[in-house]
């Protein structure tokens, strides 16, 4: 879990400071997600908020963007849910 929480963190340094479309808006919001599902895996709970947080509130930003990104408006969901489970 460990490397694969490293990996997430490598990729999603490479949305850091540049305009983001719409898409890739959608796809750093989904690698965020993922991010918080490694961390809640390992157990760090309040981090894994944090981060279901971020991806829940760009998910939604990229929804936004363009009405056609279906997964944008999944993970805008799928995050908020996790974050009650988290609770």
């Amino acid at each position: 879990l460990q490397n694969g929480l490293m990996l997430v963190e490598e990729l999603l340094n490479r949305y850091q400071s540049k305009e983001l479309t719409a898409k890739e808006t959608q796809d750093y919001a989904y690698k965020l997600s993922e991010k918080a599902m490694i961390l809640n895996d390992l157990g760090r709970f309040s981090e894994a908020l944090i981060e279901h947080e971020k991806s829940s509130e760009i998910a939604q930003k990229a929804f936004q963007m363009d009405k056609n990104l279906n997964l944008a408006f999944n993970l805008t969901v799928r995050s908020q849910r996790f974050k009650a489970e988290i609770y």
